[in-house]
């Protein structure tokens, strides 16, 4: 499907799902039901039955999405590739869908049967905004330990704004609420991503709006127009612009970092990778005595009877 289509038929989905709200429901805000009809809907549009499954024979580009179980809070990643081990869930697109957005109070959990066993699972956004850990162990179990990459980039949904905790005779509903932001926060993993990779630039690339969208919920379909108007801004900012320049610069000369380098043990790896190892100064330096005479005589005029002239 054509990017612009795309965009196109998630504007219609997002409307049509977030626009229905339950109104008699304590537990989740919107249908899974009506959820679940858009997006057989989708995919029939794409030219797939609307049972297609995840896993694909021979995928073109790797991609997964993550949920948690709802009875123990791992990560649960459902592939449209398959690995030598761990594989998960033979599922439907649908059910990978509703797994990976079952964010509670949003929608209800959703259940995926394996010989004949049932399991729950619930929306990733509570631990796992920000996957991009899991995406390096990805790549270094599909493409081995010395497969060359280009570079990392990490896309975001905009900069919630800071944490804080405001003080309110209404504890309870308060602590609740900021629970909540730090389990969804994926700014503090992307930070320290950004630092890890800061003696290597070129491998690390984070583009998310930084002003605009700090009051966005999930179910505000109907400020898509806001949301594209502080886009376009980020996205006319000179160091955006820049930062955009180089990515595609990178991506078009291609990989010259291995695989086993760009993973989360990237600050140490990187280091005995690309850096020399000197040795820390010492008084118990010896010899060369003779190497750092004739040096001293270059540098100091009066100790050598060579005259030299520095340009």
């Amino acid at each position: 499907m054509p990017i612009d289509l795309a965009i196109e038929k998630y504007v219609l989905f997002s409307q049509e799902v977030f626009s229905n709200v339950k109104k008699w429901s304590w537990a989740e805000k919107f249908s899974a039901t009506v959820f679940e009809s858009g997006m057989r809907a989708m995919i029939q549009s794409a030219g797939f039955p609307q049972d297609v499954l995840m896993k694909e024979d021979h995928p073109l580009c790797r991609s997964f999405v993550v949920a948690l179980p709802s009875a123990n809070m791992t990560p649960q990643i459902f592939r449209t590739y398959e690995v030598s081990a761990n594989q998960g869930y033979d599922c439907t697109v649908i059910q990978a869908a509703r797994a990976t957005t079952a964010t509670p109070d949003v929608f209800k959990p959703v259940s995926i049967s394996s010989i004949a066993v049932s399991e729950f699972f619930v929306g990733a956004s509570l631990r796992y905004s920000n996957p991009t850990n899991l995406a390096l162990e990805e790549a270094e179990i599909t493409l081995g330990l010395s497969q060359p990459v280009a570079c990392l980039v990490n896309i975001g949904a905009g900069n919630p704004g800071h944490i804080s905790w405001k003080l309110n005779n209404v504890v309870g509903s308060q602590l609740v609420k900021l629970l909540h932001q730090i389990a969804t926060d994926c700014e503090d993993l992307a930070e320290y991503i950004a630092k890890s990779y800061l003696q290597t630039p070129g491998l690390f690339y984070r583009l998310s709006v930084n002003q605009g969208l700090q009051k966005m919920a999930v179910d505000d379909w109907n400020k898509q127009g806001e949301i594209q108007t502080h886009t376009l801004a980020y996205l006319k900012e000179a160091k955006t612009t820049d930062q955009l320049n180089i990515l595609a610069d990178t991506l078009c000369r291609g990989g010259t970092m291995s695989t086993n380098l760009l993973n989360k043990e990237s600050p140490s790896k990187l280091a005995k990778a690309l850096l020399p190892i000197v040795p820390a100064p010492s008084l118990l330096f010896i010899g060369r005595e003779d190497i750092l005479s004739d040096l001293e005589k270059c540098f100091d005029p009066q100790k050598s009877s060579l005259k030299m002239q520095v340009q």
